[in-house]
Order: structure tokens, then C-alpha cells, then sequence
């Protein structure tokens, strides 16, 4: 259990850095702040909101951090006592974040772009889901 606790909190750590645009993005939103992408448009020269950047990389970016939320849930749960509350909020996290990066997954393939993140946040989703759902306690 130990490695697998290891493993899967440096993966949710990782993760979490690699969407960490998108939590500034949130966090500047929720409390009114402008979020400077530092891209302008040429044609204007006024600034790419940040779900407007080329690439997807805001949707990416979001569905790595909420993945990453995801990964770091499942370690709390197995790292103690399955209490249904906590696994209950891992399970609903777990489809939200696999659902979102399953949408980017459509978005970036229907643009020619191959999905390696998202794709592979969908297939642990999967998996994720499935071990959450084996430790509800059933009481």
C-alpha cells in the first residue's frame, strides 16, 4: 500500500503543477482580478482571455489540475479509514474531472491535436472510479 500511496501523491503533485495556471485563472476570477495571459491578438493587440488561448491549453490545463484533485483524494481515502463522506466527494470528483477531460479529449481530436493527458486522465478515471466504489463502506 505504501508505494502505491507514494506513487499516486507525487502523480496528484505533478499533476496539480501541471494545471496550475488554471487554479491562478480560478482564483483570480472568484475574487475579481484580472488574469493576464500575456497574449496579445494581433490584429487588436487586446489580450487572449485565457479560455480563448490557442491550443486548449486552458481546458487542458483545468483537467489536469482537477485530475491531479482527484489523484489526491484517492490517496486520502486509502491512506485511512474509508469514511463514505470523504469517498463519496473522491467519487464525485473523480466524474467530474474524468468527464471535463474526456470533453478535451473530443475537443483536441476534432482539432487534429492528440490528447495524451486528458486521454490518459480518462482511462485512470476509469480506474479510479472503480477502486472508490470497492472501498464505500456499506453500512
Amino acid at each position: 500500500m505504501a508505494p502505491e500511496l507514494w506513487f499516486n501523491t507525487v502523480v496528484g503533485l505533478l499533476l496539480l503543477y501541471m494545471g496550475w495556471r488554471f487554479a491562478l485563472w480560478a482564483l483570480a476570477t472568484v475574487t475579481g482580478q484580472p488574469f493576464h495571459t500575456a497574449v496579445t491578438f494581433t490584429d487588436t493587440g487586446l489580450e487572449v482571455p485565457y479560455f480563448q488561448l490557442q491550443g486548449y491549453s486552458a481546458w487542458t490545463e483545468a483537467g489536469m489540475f482537477l485530475f491531479g484533485l482527484t489523484v489526491l483524494f484517492e490517496v486520502a481515502v486509502m491512506a485511512m479509514r474509508p469514511i463514505k463522506a470523504l469517498v463519496l466527494v473522491a467519487l464525485f470528483l473523480c466524474v467530474i474531472s474524468t468527464a471535463w477531460n474526456l470533453v478535451v479529449c473530443a475537443m483536441l481530436m476534432r482539432a487534429g491535436m492528440l490528447p495524451l493527458m486528458s486521454g490518459l486522465a480518462v482511462a485512470f478515471g476509469g480506474w479510479i472510479v472503480a477502486n472508490l466504489w470497492q472501498k464505500m463502506p456499506r453500512t
